[in-house]
Parts: structure tokens; C-alpha cells; sequence
């Protein structure tokens, strides 16, 4: 039994398993909306905690992608990690999948609207749903995807923590200050903080909720060589999460009990699925128009549970080309390099004489 900090930091650990377990999760919830079924149990409950588990993960990787890399390449790989694979999807969206939507429903799409679509989500911050009227007979009517706008949050909250983690003080006391960011930002999720405001101020609603887990997780990541990969743990950590949701503290208690379980999944769990080829970011942002294409093809008689089984047939594919075309592929492209003349300045300011510049 190591820690999470060891357990973790081996390539062959079970995070990807989890995050595509979670991506699955919000293909579950998305299922009652898009078939416009009551679905007799909270399954808003499994949608709204796989998201938060995303970000509950994430905080703990992008803590230390932050603490290893300078400024400028750790921004970089964070860009091409989430912008690549993201304006794809969009690509896909407006000018495969709904120009055979409108085809098959015989409503209006436009090349134009197809670019509107584009231009208006391209820098995450989703500002259009609609293509023309290519959803107007869907029952979740005129939203080609639903999930989209968790990104925005996320990439705010790699810029906040990459910020943050700029000031030595704050490096040197990862803990402490992750620790008050949880608490802060779970008291402001747990008072619903911007519920009431105009828009775009409304924004901090989300903002509390979802950056109160990734604050979790970077505080999970400050002490993970002080948590033990222990059955113990697990159950702990799980009973409690249960307890917050069953008393309705989630958002006021949850952050920390959720990042620590699924977290320590990702060390425990035999399965390394995904360990090699992570189509989890594929699945979560290619789920929801499939979905939307499985309505119109198949309509809305479908069982829910036969309908989550083909969305995830279905959108496993283009997860897969995803990661193959364009995730990987771009997650290679390196950090753009200082001009020549620097670095050669550097290579001779490095360099003794008689000897070769070591490889850099």
C-alpha cells in the first residue's frame, strides 16, 4: 500500500478509467432530457457529480503539471489539450452532423448558420446553440450540445491556479492555500452565490460549484504523499460523500470527500482502460449531438437504457478518431522556442570550452 502521490504518478494508473466512467455517467443524465422522460430517480444527481468529478481530477493534475512546468509551456500544453479536439467538435457538429440533421427532418441549415455556430463557440465561452433550425422537432429543441460550457470553466481555472501558483508564497504552501480556496469557494456554492445576479455576473454560480472541486483536488495533490491507498480510505471517503448528499450538504461538503474517492479509484482500480489511449474528452464532448442524431433517427419511444447503450456505441468512434487524429497528434507540438539568436547565446553562455554543449 503507497500513497496517492505514488500510486498516481505511474503511467499505468486508472484515472483515464475514471474520467471515461464519468464521461459515461453525463451520457446517462443527458438521456432523460434528450428523450423528454422523467426518469423516476435523481439522475441529475449522477450528471452533476460526474462533472464535478472532472473537475475534482483535474485539479489534482494540473497542480502538478503547474509546480513541474514554467508559465509558458504549461499553458501551452493546457491549450493544446482542450482548444485542438474542442473546435473539431464544433467543425463536426456544424457542418456534418447538422446539415444531415436538416436533411433528414427537412429543416433549414444554411452554410452560414453552420459558421455562426463556429464563430460564436470558438474560444469556449458558448455563445450559440442553434444551427439554423435543424433541432426544432427534437424534444431538447435548438441545443446541439449541452455540454460544452463546462469547458469554459475549466480552462478559467487552469489560467486561475497557473496565476496563483506564479506566487512563490503560494508554492511553497500549496495546502494551505488550496485548503481556504475549498472552503471559500463551497461556502459560496453552498449559498448559491450568483443565483440571483444579472447576467454575465450570474456566471459565479457556476464558477463556485465547479472551481470548489478543482480546488479540492489540487488540496488532494498538496497532500498526496500523506494519503494512503487504503480500503479505508476509499470507504471513508465514500461514506461521507453519500452522507452530504443524502443530508443536502453536497455543495457546502462534497468537494473534498469526492475528490479523495475518486482519486484514490484511480490508484485502486485493476483496470487500466484508457491508460494508453484517453478517448474521455472525446466521449464528453461528441456524446451530446449523437444523442440529438439517435433522436431523430430512432425517435423518442426508445427505452432509456437501450438509448444510453447506442449513444455510447456511437460516440465511442468518434472519441476514438478524436484522440487518434487530432488529441494526440497535437498534444506532441511542442512549446514554441525563443528565437535562434537567444539560443545560441544561451548554448555559449552553457558551454565550456573544448567541450559540447549538453542537448537541451
Amino acid at each position: 500500500m503507497g500513497t496517492l502521490g505514488t500510486s498516481l504518478a505511474r503511467r499505468d494508473n486508472a484515472l483515464n478509467l475514471v474520467r471515461l466512467l464519468l464521461a459515461t455517467s453525463v451520457i446517462v443524465w443527458h438521456t432523460y432530457p434528450v428523450l423528454a422522460v422523467e426518469p423516476g430517480w435523481p439522475a441529475s444527481l449522477i450528471g452533476s457529480g460526474a462533472v464535478n468529478g472532472f473537475f475534482a481530477i483535474s485539479g489534482y493534475l494540473i497542480a502538478g503539471s503547474r509546480l513541474r512546468l514554467p508559465f509558458g509551456r504549461y499553458l501551452w500544453k493546457r491549450f493544446i489539450r482542450i482548444y485542438p479536439g474542442f473546435w473539431v467538435a464544433l467543425l463536426i457538429t456544424a457542418f456534418v452532423l447538422a446539415p444531415i440533421a436538416g436533411a433528414l427532418t427537412g429543416t433549414a441549415y444554411s452554410l452560414g448558420t453552420g459558421v455562426n455556430y463556429v464563430a460564436q463557440n470558438v474560444t469556449l465561452w458558448i455563445g450559440e446553440q442553434t444551427i439554423g433550425q435543424t433541432l426544432t422537432t427534437v424534444p431538447h429543441a435548438q441545443v446541439w450540445n449541452a455540454s460544452l460550457w463546462t469547458l469554459f470553466y475549466e480552462f478559467t481555472a487552469y489560467l486561475l491556479i497557473g496565476f496563483a501558483l506564479s506566487i512563490p508564497l503560494v508554492r511553497r504552501h500549496l495546502a494551505s492555500f488550496a485548503l481556504g480556496a475549498t472552503v471559500l469557494l463551497s461556502i459560496g456554492a453552498g449559498m448559491e452565490v450568483g443565483a440571483e445576479w444579472p447576467a454575465p455576473f450570474d456566471l459565479a454560480l457556476g464558477g463556485f460549484r465547479l472551481w470548489s472541486f478543482f480546488a479540492a483536488g489540487a488540496l488532494v495533490y498538496a497532500l498526496r504523499d500523506h494519503v494512503r491507498v487504503s480500503p479505508a480510505v476509499g470507504a471513508i471517503s465514500f461514506i461521507v460523500l453519500v452522507v452530504t448528499y443524502l443530508a443536502g450538504f453536497e455543495g457546502w461538503l462534497s468537494p473534498l470527500p469526492l475528490s479523495v474517492f475518486l482519486l484514490w479509484l484511480g490508484a485502486s482500480l485493476p483496470m487500466r482502460l484508457g491508460s494508453v489511449n484517453d478517448i474521455s474528452y472525446g466521449m464528453y464532448v461528441y456524446a451530446f449531438p449523437i444523442q440529438q442524431m439517435l433522436v431523430i433517427l430512432l425517435g423518442t419511444e426508445v427505452p432509456p437504457w437501450l438509448f444510453m447503450i447506442a449513444t455510447a456505441a456511437c460516440t465511442a468512434p468518434f472519441a476514438l478518431a478524436s484522440w487518434h487524429l487530432v488529441e494526440k497528434p497535437t498534444m506532441r507540438l511542442r512549446f514554441p522556442k525563443r528565437s535562434s539568436a537567444s539560443s545560441v547565446t544561451k548554448r555559449q553562455a552553457t558551454t565550456t570550452p573544448g567541450r559540447q554543449a549538453p542537448a537541451l
